[in-house]
């Protein structure tokens, strides 16, 4: 039976529960190179790609937020539909992660602010 190595984003080799400092590197490659183990590299595009959608969702989640804060702020006084500028802004939120280039597609935009009246 091969052993099988998995790299992980630290740059150290996981085989069988046990987990193989950077160092080891050298020395796993000649049992792959032998034929005695295998080696799954990490994928740092994946990685990057889950960062980026981490991000996405938590600058989506704040932008959720506001925009309740701003709907509730013009609701009772919505003359210029502002109220329901802000309402599609708040779907377009929630439908963002499902977008086929999400996260690397446009954000979706708030609408402007209505000046406050004094």
């Amino acid at each position: 039976m091969t052993k099988r190595y998995l790299e992980n984003q630290f740059g150290e080799f996981v085989c069988n529960a046990t987990t193989y400092p950077a160092h080891f590197k050298a020395q796993i490659l000649a049992e792959v190179e032998a034929g005695a183990a295998t080696l799954s590299p990490f994928d740092r595009s994946a990685a990057a790609l889950a960062d980026k959608q981490r991000a996405e969702r938590a600058w989506r989640d704040l932008e959720l937020k506001r925009a309740d804060i701003e709907l509730f702020k013009v609701e009772d006084l919505d003359s210029d539909g502002q109220a329901q500028r802000w309402r599609a802004y708040r779907c377009a939120l929630r439908d963002y992660p499902q977008q086929a280039d999400f996260p690397n597609g446009p954000r979706p935009s708030a609408p402007n602010l209505r000046p406050e009246t004094p």
